[in-house]
C-alpha cells in the first residue's frame, strides 16, 4: 500500500477553530516550522518544516512533558493559540495507515515518510495525526506554506502555567 493514499477524499476545515502549541518565548510567534525543520520529529525528517500543534491545551502539555522532565523545563515557556479558519484542505492520518510500532521511539520511518510526503506535496494546510500518547486524541501538523496565504494566525500567547502540586509530585 502507498502512504499516504495519493487520492484521499478531500476534507476541509468546517468551522473556525483553534489549536495549540507550547514553545519558548522567543519562538512563540514563529509559524515557519523552524525547530521541526532543524531537528525532525515523529512526522517529519530534518529539512522538512512543519508546526506541531495539538487539538487541546492539555494534550499539548502532555506532548511537551514526554520530552523533558518538569524540573528542567525552561521558565519562559508559552502557550500559543492558533486560529484555523474554515475551508482549509486537511489530510487525516488514521491508525489503520500506521505500523504496529508507530508510537515507539526512535520514531517509526513510516510516520516520517507519511508526514514528509504530505508536507512536500503542498496540497494540505493541515494534517491531522493521532497522538502517540493518547491515541484517541489528535495533533495537527500545520504546513508553514499556508500560513502567509491563509488566515492561519496566532491569536494569543500566554505564559505556560504549571500547577505547583504537579511539579512537586513529579520531582
Amino acid at each position: 500500500m502507498v502512504f499516504p493514499d495519493p487520492s484521499p477524499p478531500t476534507k476541509r476545515t468546517t468551522a473556525l477553530s483553534h489549536i495549540y502549541r507550547i514553545t519558548k518565548e522567543r519562538y512563540a510567534d514563529d509559524l515557519a516550522g523552524t525547530g521541526a525543520r532543524l531537528y525532525g520529529g515523529r512526522w517529519n525528517s530534518k529539512g522538512v518544516p512543519v508546526v506541531y500543534t495539538s487539538h487541546h491545551r492539555s494534550l499539548c502539555l502532555l506532548e511537551m512533558l514526554v520530552h523533558a522532565p518538569v524540573d528542567i523545563l525552561p521558565a519562559d515557556l508559552r502557550m500559543v493559540t492558533i486560529r484555523i479558519p474554515e475551508g482549509l484542505p486537511v489530510y487525516e492520518v488514521t491508525t489503520r495507515q500506521l505500523s504496529a510500532e508507530w508510537r515507539g521511539y526512535p520514531y517509526d520511518s513510516l510516520t516520517r515518510d507519511i508526514g514528509d510526503n504530505l508536507l512536500k506535496s503542498g496540497d494540505y494546510a493541515l494534517v491531522r495525526v493521532p497522538s502517540a500518547i493518547v491515541e484517541e486524541e489528535w495533533n495537527w501538523l500545520v504546513h508553514p506554506g499556508f500560513v502567509s496565504s491563509t488566515e492561519i494566525s496566532i491569536t494569543e500567547i500566554k505564559p505556560l502555567y504549571l500547577d505547583e502540586r504537579f511539579i512537586r509530585n513529579r520531582t
